[in-house]
């Protein structure tokens, strides 16, 4: 091989491998503008990589003799390989970032029961008071020691929480939204919309205090580039603050605004108009301790919690003795701890209970005008 296609045949080479190292970089969020600069290098070399296929082309065109046309095919068909080679490449790394990584600890089984009860539309229980927990100080059927304003202000004043509580079960009510499935019709890495619509519509019901009400928003809205900074391929560790400022300003509308695709797609998808269906939130809070996650939950309602080590986001709906209650976005067929399908435990010391670092909840919630 002249040193001509040799050179040729390094920039091939050396293509790969930046789109290669793309797929690794890509899986830790750490390095965020690395794997950017590394993607732009890629997108750079398979252009030079093109342009190289039609230098060859007019060089054969043009050839004097056989020998120069053989030289002319022998760098086509490099260039060729190479490109076929990167094709591979791509598809590969393709796979490794746009699927989000769905791990299964023996703490957390990805399956669960063998029923499948959808409990997407809770009913309230009729022998429950119909005095709401958000303005009564006073219950006579609790789930719980403390009703929510009672538990809250203790909170507030003493630094002291419940040892139990679970939005799906405050005074026989529940407040929580139906499990969805991320990977419906599509593997996607969408557990972060999943889990901030989670909180957010939980946050609704308890803020308008509707138990029993179905809420559904659009997490293709927030997956699609109407939320630029995310997608299939996930949210990128600091970004959750970029998400809840969006939706103080922009909001989510309901599901039917932007049915849920399991695919990175355009914010043109949305209905014509999202203007006027957007649920928005007025202020959102970080706490970094577990005794302040337990009480913001009870002041707040379901949270947004992202487990680092697990390198997965859920919806936060409670706490017992044992650990966090968790609503999944893996749908009703996955389950533990004797919870409902699609909830379950995980335990404060598993490697997966690490949610101080990750953890959100809104409130002031601004209903569609």
């Amino acid at each position: 091989m002249d040193s001509v296609n040799r050179f040729k045949a390094k920039i091939v080479l050396v293509s790969a491998a930046a789109v290669l190292f793309t797929g690794s970089v890509r899986a830790d969020p750490l390095i965020d503008s690395l794997a950017n600069m590394i993607d732009a290098i890629y997108g750079v070399a398979a252009g030079i990589a093109a342009l190289l296929i039609v230098l060859q082309a007019v060089k054969y065109k043009t050839a004097a003799g056989p020998v120069e046309r053989d030289e002319a095919k022998r760098g086509i068909l490099n260039v060729v390989i190479g490109l076929a080679i990167l094709l591979v490449a791509g598809y590969v790394v393709g796979l490794i970032y746009y699927a989000e990584p769905v791990k299964t600890p023996a703490a957390i089984p990805r399956s669960g029961g063998t029923t499948r009860i959808v409990v997407s539309t809770p009913t309230p229980s009729s022998t429950t008071s119909t005095t709401s927990i958000l303005t009564s100080t006073s219950s006579t059927t609790t789930s719980t020691t403390l009703t929510t304003l009672s538990a809250c202000d203790e909170y507030r004043k003493s630094g002291t929480v419940p040892a139990s509580w679970d939005w799906k079960n405050v005074n026989g009510k529940n407040y929580v939204s139906g499990v969805r499935d991320q990977h419906k019709p599509h593997n996607c890495g969408s557990c972060w919309a999943h889990a901030t619509c989670g909180c957010l519509e939980g946050t609704i019901n308890v803020e308008k205090d509707t138990p029993g009400t179905e809420r559904n928003l659009a997490e293709q809205y927030l997956v699609s580039t109407c939320f630029p900074p995310a997608d299939c391929g996930g949210i990128y560790l600091g970004d959750e603050p970029n998400l809840f400022r969006f939706l103080k300003t922009d909001g989510v509308p309901d599901e039917a605004c932007y049915t849920y695709l399991a695919l990175n797609s355009q914010c043109s998808g949305r209905c014509s108009d999202y203007a006027s269906r957007v649920w928005k939130i007025t202020s959102y809070g970080h706490p970094t301790t577990r005794i302040k996650i337990q009480g913001e939950l009870i002041c707040h309602g379901p949270m947004f919690v992202g487990s680092t080590n697990w390198g997965h986001a859920i919806t936060l709906v409670g706490y017992n003795a044992k650990g966090w209650i968790i609503k999944n976005s893996w749908g009703t067929g996955w389950s533990n701890s004797g919870q409902p399908p699609g909830f379950g435990v995980v335990a404060y010391n598993d490697a997966y209970g690490d949610l101080a670092d990750d953890a959100f909840w809104v409130q002031g919630v601004i209903e569609p005008s």
